[in-house]
């Protein structure tokens, strides 16, 4: 039934998704893609439910599919991924390599309970703003291809960056467990892409902010070169001439 309310076109390209879901994930699934393709304003799961009429399930059931339901996300994103190479190959290579732009964003909540809300430092400078912005903070990264002069962002996965004050993934440390802070986000998105496309050369495109040495040097070390402005309170050196002298330097 739901090939009657589904574009072919949209469901031949989902099918590549199918992997990632057993029976009926995969249903809501394709219930989420179809309501976010219809639904102009900001999207909640009533709505979702409501465009989603062909699926005969309670409004909680498409709650539960978000919250219990066992499916793999990186299995959506490598399927993603998998998907944009063979339809667009080597339009998405720029100059040899693949390009991709990573950026983070704030969305706003009014609860204090949910997982990763806390009180943000607003980089923005609007002084409306009151400099500082409460909800979550998520990076967002996405596969770049040119397209008549212009560029197309083609967006493959976006992650929570876990706040010092209310953390929600941690990491292994000599010291002990830490919370997962925001260049940790950021690095492993670029490395799963890299790691995605087979690790062929990429280029990272990024704001200032993002000129940091806590980002450029774990990519650098793979050799992902990054292409950004520099920060205002960049400091950059030559590197040192070879010592070719008797003894030590």
């Amino acid at each position: 039934m739901i090939e009657n309310f589904v574009p072919t076109l949209l469901i031949a390209y989902l099918e590549a998704f199918r992997v990632a879901f057993n029976k009926l994930g995969y249903t809501y699934f394709i219930g989420f893609i179809r309501a976010l393709t219809l639904i102009p304003e900001r999207t909640r799961v009533t709505e979702i439910a409501n465009a989603c009429f062909f699926i005969d399930k309670h409004v909680s059931s498409f709650e539960r599919f978000l919250s219990e339901y066992k499916w793999s996300t990186n299995g959506v994103i490598a399927s993603l991924v998998s998907l944009l190479l063979s339809q667009l190959g080597e339009r998405l290579m720029v100059h040899g390599a693949y390009l991709c732009a990573e950026d983070a964003t704030f969305a706003g909540k009014a609860s204090k309970k949910m997982l990763g809300v806390q009180k943000w430092k607003d980089h923005s400078g609007n002084p409306d703003r009151g400099g500082y912005l409460f909800g979550h903070n998520w990076a967002i990264l996405g596969l770049l291809s040119p397209f008549r002069g212009r560029w197309l962002c083609f967006p493959i996965l976006t992650r929570l960056i876990p706040g010092q004050k209310n953390p929600t993934h941690f990491v292994s440390s000599p010291e002990g467990l830490r919370p997962v802070d925001f260049w940790g986000v950021t690095v492993s998105n670029v490395l799963y892409t890299w790691e995605l496309l087979g690790r062929l050369a990429l280029r990272v495109v990024a704001d200032a902010y993002f000129a940091n040495a806590s980002f450029i040097k774990p990519l650098m070390d793979k050799e992902i070169a990054v292409i950004s402005r520099l920060r205002k309170n960049a400091v950059g050196w030559d590197d040192p001439i070879e010592y070719s002298g008797r003894g030590r330097p």
